[in-house]
């Protein structure tokens, strides 16, 4: 564990926005904060809104609080116990919102085999197509593609290669914590082309 002269300087250059400073916070705490969301989260809430996403988020409202100075910390522990309290209300509001009178995901019929899980969008892409797909799945990826710019391309090509976040981050020289910013982006827009081609039909 580092040191308070360690610590303190990590937290002035997480202040001024440095991305290394925000990574090194996020790879300490983020096995962490995931298994306390995927506790909270049963499989049906999954098909919803998954872990990664609260975490995620819970870390977005963590550094933009803290650089605005409406979150103090002074060790590694007040660090970790409120990025959990943070990631355990999140959690609760995505409970609530789901379990509510006209969302409530236990009156739905359950989808086969984990289709809810985030690995199910990029297999859906990644996999061999049937002849009768390659040509919708060449003009959604084309679509895609089109729509986002030369880095987030690469990050996508990578992606659909079969490598991981921290394996992407590597060799486009970003932050994991960036690169899966950039993936969730990229899925949210997947899944919404996909809505609107199902609902043209």
């Amino acid at each position: 564990m580092p040191g308070d002269v360690t610590f303190q300087e990590l937290l002035a250059r997480l202040r001024s926005g440095d991305d290394q400073a925000a990574s090194q916070i996020f790879q300490k705490f983020v096995g962490l904060l995931l298994g306390k969301a995927r506790t909270r989260l049963d499989q049906r809430l999954r098909r919803k809104t998954e872990p990664e996403d609260v975490v995620l988020s819970a870390f977005k409202s963590f550094f933009l609080g803290f650089r605005e100075g409406r979150l103090q910390v002074n060790s590694w522990d007040s660090v970790e116990g409120l990025l959990v309290v943070i990631t355990l209300r999140k959690c609760c509001r995505e409970i609530k919102r789901f379990h509510g009178p006209f969302r409530d995901v236990r009156k739905e019929v359950a989808n086969p085999a984990g289709a809810g899980d985030s690995a199910v969008v990029w297999e859906a892409i990644a996999r061999e197509p049937t002849p009768a797909e390659a040509a919708e799945l060449a003009e959604t990826l084309a679509l895609l593609m089109s729509s986002l710019d030369a880095r987030d391309q690469r990050i996508l090509e990578l992606r659909l290669e079969g490598n991981k976040a921290v394996e992407i981050a590597d060799l486009v020289g970003l932050t994991e914590f960036t690169v899966q910013g950039v993936l969730k982006k990229i899925q949210k827009r997947l899944k919404k082309m996909r809505e609107e081609h199902a609902n043209a039909e």
